[in-house]
């Protein structure tokens, strides 16, 4: 922890960053994670700086020619940037089966219901559950809301993140993530999410991320599964369109400040299926901000559904309104 806050008074926090990780993955420590938790956010602040790509977005053969409309399937040792990358640029979308294995996926379900119910509780363990101070004031009513919903901000849980990061790190993910933006990335404060979603039934709106995101922003979303979900599973799944978006469409402001008018949706939709996977625990999505997608909550579901929300950023092209943590 001395040799950390000396980087840091050097000007040296992402490598004091890297340093308390390596400690941790000795040794984990609560007091560690907190400090790494509020590390990450210093660090980022350095990489903001950074350029990025020359060019946006990057040029992919397309790893899967013969798919029309359908969502391309991997699994997690064919996991690389260019099958990634090319799969979202052509398709939109992809996913990656047992991105976690049962083990990783059962320990994660774990951190997600012990990190809700410290949420719960009146005297918090502040190492799964301290609220990061972003300084921005309404993001106390948006962190609110969305634990009305059954979310929790993953930068809020310093041992959730902790653990996480380094399961993705482990996995390969966030280096394929690194090698797709071209630069180290940030996930955010206000996206990163563990979520559980209850079965009740309700029409949810279409929308793409990035209408509520800035029109330069560089992105990629890992979203895992940590129960059985979607498909003709009883908890809710994810509906997609698996087709690469060119532009973000408009909203219609009468459904909320990111859904798309179910009219367009018909017009663009056409004929063409829309698909609803189904994901075991461990497997996981990625996609960028232009996927066309929503919450399937159909009738005749009746159990919850777990599932981890990272967005990751170029900390080159962020987003004003969302804060980056290094990765």
């Amino acid at each position: 922890m001395a040799q950390a806050d000396q980087m840091v008074d050097e000007g040296r926090p992402i490598e004091a960053v890297d340093l308390l990780i390596e400690a941790w993955q000795t040794a984990p420590d609560p007091t560690i994670e907190i400090r790494i938790r509020d590390l990450r956010r210093d660090a980022a602040k350095v990489l903001e700086t950074s350029s990025g790509r020359s060019s946006w977005p990057p040029t992919y053969v397309d790893p899967f020619p013969d798919l029309v409309e359908e969502i391309p399937e991997i699994r997690l040792e064919q996991l690389s940037a260019d099958t990634v990358g090319g799969a979202v640029i052509h398709h939109g979308v992809i996913i990656v089966r047992g991105l976690f294995d049962v083990t990783q996926a059962a320990e994660t379900l774990s951190t997600l219901q012990r990190t809700q119910r410290e949420q719960r509780s009146e005297n918090p363990d502040p190492r799964w559950y301290s609220p990061y101070d972003s300084g921005v004031a309404q993001d106390s009513s948006l962190r609110n809301r969305v634990s009305r919903r059954g979310g929790t901000w993953l930068a809020d849980s310093p041992r959730a993140t902790a653990e996480i990061m380094n399961r993705l790190s482990d996995v390969g993910v966030i280096d394929v993530v690194a090698e797709h933006l071209g630069e180290r990335p940030a996930f955010s404060l206000q996206k990163s999410t563990l979520r559980r979603v209850e079965p009740t039934p309700k029409i949810t709106g279409w929308h793409q991320d990035g209408s509520f995101l800035e029109s330069d922003v560089r992105t990629m979303n890992v979203w895992v599964a940590l129960s059985s979900c979607g498909g003709t599973n009883p908890s809710s799944g994810m509906e997609i369109l698996p087709r690469r978006m060119t532009e973000i469409l408009e909203v219609d402001p009468e459904l909320g400040r990111a859904s798309v008018s179910f009219d367009l949706i018909d017009k663009i939709v056409g004929g063409s299926p829309t698909a609803q996977p189904a994901f075991e625990p461990g497997d996981a999505l990625m996609f960028d901000e232009r996927l066309l997608h929503r919450t399937a909550l159909d009738p005749g579901l009746t159990e919850d559904r777990y599932a981890l929300e990272c967005w990751f950023f170029a900390p080159s092209h962020t987003t004003s309104t969302y804060l980056p943590f290094l990765t």
